[in-house]
């Protein structure tokens, strides 16, 4: 459910956050190969990124060496997560989910764990339609979706992505990127961004100003390729300032 994003190293796991990367690691290595597969980035530009050094600790896959893998799990969105065992795709979504599906796994409860994410989101999809005409349900909306910050991120920028979106919807987006964020520590250049633009769609200049430069700042750590973002959240300053 996730939106892509332009950053050249597409993961088996590969997420934006280098910190939370090296926890996936360290957490599941010895019962998994967890590693950076990349996709349009060769190895000697990788090396010698930012990105790369944050990393250090984690495998990095060149491109070739995982491109079965890549066509099976068909990633959509620029970081993806993808769990492949024994030539099959047993899950594919969001890297901030990673851990638990691989938690899941290692138990012997995936299925169990999938038949919950499906019975979520046919919760979520009532509760979020009540939300937006009835302010005093986002509450429970959130908290169905809090922990699965790449969901949350995803739905919240389809409600503000688009002209005059409702005063419903805009506050509904602003409480699930809100939430995305706090769970991700502020360190996903695209939740932030999301965070940023629903901010800005509810009138709060300022608040969209400080989101937009924390933007900024973590894309310019990572040296992401998020011109997109960039723009939007210098956007969001400028009209800060213009006040």
């Amino acid at each position: 459910m996730g939106r892509g994003r332009s950053r050249d190293a597409r993961g088996v796991l590969g997420v934006v956050v280098p910190g939370l990367h090296r926890q996936r690691a360290r957490g599941h290595g010895a019962k998994f190969q967890v590693g950076v597969a990349l996709q349009s980035e060769t190895d000697d530009a990788f090396i010698a990124s930012r990105y790369a050094k944050a990393l250090s600790g984690v495998p990095v896959w060149s491109e070739a060496s995982t491109a079965a893998m890549t066509t099976a799990c068909h990633p959509v969105a620029i970081p993806s997560a993808c769990l492949y065992a024994q030539g099959k795709v047993l899950w594919t979504g969001s890297a901030s989910e990673a851990g638990p599906v691989l938690a899941a796994h290692a138990a012997g409860k995936l299925p169990a764990w999938l038949a919950g994410e499906e019975a979520a989101e046919t919760t979520f999809k009532v509760q979020a339609q009540e939300a937006i005409k009835d302010r005093s349900k986002i509450a429970a909306a959130v908290a169905t979706t809090h922990g699965r910050a790449g969901w949350q991120n995803s739905v919240a920028w389809n409600l503000v992505d688009r002209d005059n979106p409702t005063p419903g919807a805009v506050e509904l987006a602003v409480a699930l990127s809100r939430d995305a964020v706090a769970v991700d520590g502020g360190i996903d250049f695209a939740h932030l961004d999301t965070y940023a633009l629903a901010l800005s769609k509810a009138g709060r200049t300022a608040d969209a100003a400080h989101v937009g430069a924390r933007v900024i700042a973590v894309c310019d750590a990572v040296q992401g390729k998020c011109t997109e973002e960039k723009t939007r959240a210098e956007d969001f300053i400028a009209r800060a300032n213009a006040m």
